[in-house]
């Protein structure tokens, strides 16, 4: 689990509700689920009944008002065994009811958050659409005035939690060009077409289904509102989506990492265990240290949580970090297992599966490395010793390019990926500073080392992919298609 500073204040309830998680977790078939493509109804009850679903909407309105950190450790619990029950708890506490925690009038928080917090309806969100993924600057869905209120039309594609919401939360535009405004809606309502569960690689129980919207009415009392000079609504609820995206990759990684070293330790090859041979002993310990970072980055992104933008660049690094280490990990405990790792039995396939388009949604990773890598150019690197290589690589980059470094995607990616490293190194270094979680020092000398094999790496993609951009140029000169 994510290390105590997550849950300043609360760990006590912290780890009650773990409790209860464990025990709804003893009766849970994951691959049941995803066999039959369905979280069975009386799961969804218990999770219901153990207050799951109001673990952050406010007591006031019927849930238990705790932070962000506390959601991420049950969502991080349940993603160990089932990651279709984690990605439909942790969308409904955060995509789909952070907005309204946050910016809802009072009127419709007193309307719908006493349900959400009981469970008796589950929150969605539905922002992509298909011609606008990671890049919802192209949402095409419409709000125009309709009296005192709304009208909306568009097409909303992979939304989650859909075909079984109580709640959606709609992202729109209002002119052509301008930013994303929320609005929150019923799926009932007049206009709203629920189309049927998408035939998915993974979270295959888990409820994904395109929504159009032909002519929807709501009040003006639907649209979110963020205070004046705030952080833009829809980047605080990604950020909390992030985070708890986040937390279930945390939690896979964790259940890939004992798999494996539950089978290294069991099965003899050569004469001795698989952890006795050189290359599996030294893949484990690499595995248990890139887990530790991303629990400890857990920790960090979530005692951010009332600090929006601080929150939003961490979520993003652990996004993209936690999503690609728990893939490593889960790749590799396949391979650890040989040819029983494919074996469905073991759990391992859906584990892999699951986790693919974790890389994916909620802003695809390549997109979120480029943002953050524009943002490392325009913000100040923290002078802590992970982040040396990082202040250097933007000093360069801006020397040679100056204000056209903004044009140079392949080293703004670079820059990007080398924040995430040094995001989740300065992470794992506090933890063990501070004696939280399983991070002890073994794990940051074998972290940084891996990072140093990170960085040269992505110096050299980053020329590989200077060579095919003047290649391209090259063709393109002559009159080839790019």
């Amino acid at each position: 689990m994510p290390a105590d500073g997550a849950f300043d204040g609360e760990g006590e309830v912290v780890q009650a509700l773990l409790r209860m998680v464990d025990g709804l977790l003893s009766e849970v078939r994951p691959l049941r689920n995803d066999q039959h493509s369905n979280l069975p109804a009386p799961l969804l009850s218990a999770v219901a009944q153990a207050g799951l679903f109001g673990i952050t909407i406010p007591e006031r309105y019927g849930g238990s008002g705790l932070t962000l950190g506390a959601a991420a450790a049950c969502v991080r619990a349940i993603a160990e065994v089932d990651r279709s029950l984690a990605t439909t708890l942790g969308l409904h506490l955060g995509l789909g009811t952070r907005g309204l925690v946050l910016f809802g009038a009072p009127t419709l928080a007193d309307r719908y958050l006493p349900d959400l917090a009981e469970g008796r309806r589950i929150a969605a969100f539905a922002a992509t659409e298909p011609e606008a993924g990671s890049d919802l600057g192209a949402l095409r869905t419409r709000a125009e005035r309709w009296g005192d209120g709304w009208c909306l039309d568009g097409q909303k594609i992979y939304v989650t939690n859909g075909g079984w919401a109580g709640l959606l939360t709609v992202a729109a535009v209002e002119t052509t060009g301008s930013p994303p405004a929320l609005f929150v809606l019923e799926p009932s309502s007049p206009g709203v077409l629920i189309g049927r569960e998408e035939r998915k690689l993974g979270l295959r129980a888990s409820s994904t289904v395109p929504i159009s919207l032909e002519g929807v009415l709501v009040d003006s009392a639907a649209r979110l509102a963020a205070p004046v000079g705030a952080l833009p609504i829809l980047e605080q609820v990604l950020s909390a989506g992030r985070t708890l995206l986040g937390a279930g990759c945390c939690g896979a990684a964790a259940t890939a990492l004992r798999l494996a070293r539950a089978h290294a330790d069991q099965r003899r090859q050569f004469g001795r265990p698989l952890i006795g041979l050189e290359v599996v002993g030294r893949e484990i310990a690499l595995f248990e240290a890139l887990a530790a970072a991303a629990d400890a980055l857990l920790a960090v992104t979530c005692v951010f949580a009332e600090e929006p933008p601080a929150l939003a660049r961490r979520s993003a690094a652990l996004k993209v970090y936690s999503s690609e280490v728990a893939w490593a990990i889960a790749d590799g405990a396949i391979q650890i297992h040989g040819g029983l790792g494919v074996m469905e039995d073991t759990g391992l396939p859906l584990l892999l599966r699951d986790l693919r388009v974790a890389r994916i949604f909620e802003g695809a990773n390549d997109v979120l490395l480029t943002r953050l890598g524009a943002a490392a150019l325009t913000s100040p690197v923290e002078e802590a010793a992970p982040y040396a290589l990082l202040r250097g690589a933007v000093d360069e980059l801006k020397s040679a390019h100056g204000a056209r470094a903004f044009l140079r995607h392949g080293a703004l990616h670079r820059l990007g990926r080398l924040w995430v490293i040094a995001e989740a190194g300065a992470a794992l270094e506090r933890a063990v500073q501070e004696a939280r979680g399983s991070a002890t020092a073994g794990h940051v000398q074998i972290f940084q080392a891996w990072a140093r094999g990170q960085v040269l790496r992505t110096q050299e993609e980053l020329v590989a992919m200077e060579v095919v951009e003047g290649v391209l140029g090259t063709k393109v000169g002559r009159g080839v298609p790019s």
